[in-house]
């Protein structure tokens, strides 16, 4: 299926390639993370060229089930951040 990476190991390899104490890379990627979840959460969208886009979606009111019971049940409207991947040339 792929290789899986974990937020310590993306710290770990942008401060190796970097020469960054990991302590430095880990604020400079919570900040970023901080920076993306604010500006979407306001109501913007934030693009990173070569990565994708980060913004808020919204999903409609609608019916469901609950898996326990079975019984009917109205699920509410809602709100939640999306991301949507660049198209890679080939891929």
């Amino acid at each position: 299926m792929g290789i899986k990476a974990t937020k310590t190991d993306l710290i770990r390899d942008v401060a190796g390639a970097e020469s960054l104490p990991q302590s430095v890379a880990k604020r400079v990627f919570e900040a970023a993370m901080t920076f993306i979840t604010q500006t979407v959460a306001d109501g913007g969208s934030v693009t990173v060229k070569g990565f994708g886009t980060f913004e808020m979606r919204s999903r409609a009111a609608r019916s469901g089930r609950n898996p326990q019971t079975g019984a009917a049940m109205e699920i509410p409207a809602s709100r939640t951040m999306g991301f949507r991947a660049v198209k890679r040339a080939g891929a």
